[in-house]
């Protein structure tokens, strides 16, 4: 794995000081701007619940690479749980055990549960079948209802899918690297970070809050936020131009 995860540089004890750091980070930037916010009287809870939501998209930041590292590893092995028609047409009782590494991949992967996982599993077989379909009617298009062998045609199976109320669509590919030098990890967080922080400012009463601005107290929490997971120093200045850029505004309707 080329990329360090968050978790590796970070145990317990540093979860544990994060809602201090950020209640802190908050001071900071009241302090810089002269503005006279107490918050002392704010709850503890606030903060806690507030760094639950950075745990999450930090963790799920961390999954994607674990999976895309897994995906990689998984398309240069040998396809083992692939079958044939041969296979298809024996019963399940004399098929081979298939071998099934997505259960080591679960258990590194955090704030993702085996039902949510398993829905997303279902989800991509939906999309394939319907994938199916959609070039089934082109074979049609050719071969009309193209027979394999007597009892296995193509409309035997496309009709089971079709039952379930699935209709033909076309996979979208997957999106092409863009060129030019890659994104820092923390753009892709970036957003969700700010969001969540922002849910905090605008309750405790602060003004301006875009993340897209460079001056805010958004900008200056998530900042800092980002700073203290992936161990960077990056600027509020750049922080907001990065989510300005990726993020525009959209323009009002008249």
């Amino acid at each position: 794995m080329n990329q360090r995860l968050i978790r590796e540089g970070k145990n317990r004890e540093d979860w544990g000081s994060l809602p201090n750091l950020v209640r802190g980070w908050f001071q900071q930037f009241n302090e810089r701007n002269y503005l006279n916010k107490d918050l002392s009287n704010v709850s503890m809870n606030v903060w806690c619940a507030l760094v639950d939501k950075l745990r999450i998209t930090f963790n799920r930041a961390d999954n994607e690479i674990i999976s895309a590292d897994f995906e990689a590893k998984e398309a240069s092995a040998p396809d083992e749980a692939a079958l044939s028609i041969k296979d298809l047409l024996i019963s399940i009782e004399e098929r081979k055990p298939r071998r099934d590494p997505d259960h080591e991949l679960l258990s590194q992967l955090r704030d993702v549960s085996p039902r949510e996982y398993g829905d997303q599993k279902l989800e991509r077989f939906l999309d394939a079948a319907r994938h199916l379909l959609y070039e089934a009617e082109n074979v049609r298009r050719w071969h009309g209802n193209y027979t394999w062998r007597e009892e296995l045609d193509l409309d035997a199976i496309c009709y089971p899918l079709e039952s379930l109320g699935l209709v033909a669509r076309k996979l979208k590919a997957a999106p092409k690297p863009q060129p030019g030098r890659p994104s820092a990890r923390w753009h892709v967080v970036g957003r969700n970070i700010a969001k969540d922080i922002r849910s905090v400012a605008k309750q405790e009463g602060y003004g301006s809050t875009s993340y897209r601005e460079d001056f805010s107290v958004t900008t200056h929490v998530a900042t800092q936020a980002i700073n203290w997971a992936y161990e960077t120093d990056i600027e509020p200045a750049t922080f907001a131009k990065v989510m300005r850029n990726k993020f525009p505004r959209r323009p009002r309707a008249r």
